[in-house]
């Protein structure tokens, strides 16, 4: 089980944020962002990384360079990771979205279903 965040749209729409640490946001990083919705942040990122290499590749040998693209590679990752679920929270609520609780669920489907339960109780 793990913990997730509900945010829900005026629409109707509910979305949940997995807490903690993100594998899919750390395995790929700014390819992950995009199909997120954070297109600022993959474009961004992919752009910081290839100047950067170029940078590295221009002044130094190719080991030297492939040894400073791994390491940013990994850096990278670890960021994304890190911070992934709250950028993509932060994406939610400037589109309007607001949180409406937290809950214990196996995935992410199944947090909505389960915030949505407890706001239909609420109102009744």
């Amino acid at each position: 089980m793990k913990q997730y965040r509900v945010f829900h749209h005026p629409s109707g729409k509910a979305e949940a944020v997995k807490q903690g640490w993100s594998w899919p946001a750390s395995l790929f990083s700014v390819f992950w962002a995009p199909f997120k919705g954070l297109w600022v942040l993959g474009v961004g990122g992919l752009l910081a990384l290839a100047g950067l290499g170029y940078l590295v590749a221009s002044f130094t040998d190719a080991n030297t360079a492939a040894s400073v693209m791994n390491l940013m590679l990994t850096a990278a990752g670890i960021l994304f990771g890190v911070k992934g679920n709250a950028w993509r929270e932060a994406r939610l609520i400037k589109r309007g979205y607001r949180l409406v609780g937290t809950v214990v669920a196996e995935d992410a489907k199944g947090a909505t279903a389960n915030a949505n339960a407890n706001i239909v109780a609420k109102k009744t």
